[in-house]
């Protein structure tokens, strides 16, 4: 997956690939056609229970959905402070890195 797919493009590739019908992984899912389209499109969010059971179902990497699913949040929030969004990045990703426990300072 490159930098622009989103969560939605992520598992709607992926259940085309595999010849899932919407239907049949919304029915996995245990939620509506429709709930699951709008997924697809963006225009709702999964939980990260349904990104466990997509990535399971679907054989791909739950690790790549997560980097899609958080970097459409962020997107998301971001874009009011389009300007200066590298300067908020930066800033949380020092952050993060006190947090990490696996860090090593």
């Amino acid at each position: 997956m490159d930098s622009t797919t989103t969560v939605g493009t992520a598992i709607r590739s992926a259940r085309e690939g595999a010849g899932i019908p919407l239907r049949k992984l919304a029915g996995t899912l245990d939620i509506d056609q429709s709930t699951l389209s709008k997924i697809e499109r963006g225009e709702r969010r999964p939980s990260i229970q349904m990104l466990e059971v997509v990535a399971t179902t679907l054989d791909i990497s739950l690790e790549e959905l997560l980097v899609c699913h958080y970097s459409d949040i962020v997107e998301s929030e971001l874009m009011p402070a389009y300007q200066f969004y590298e300067q908020v990045l930066q800033t949380v990703g020092e952050r993060m890195k006190h947090h990490n426990p696996l860090t090593v300072n």
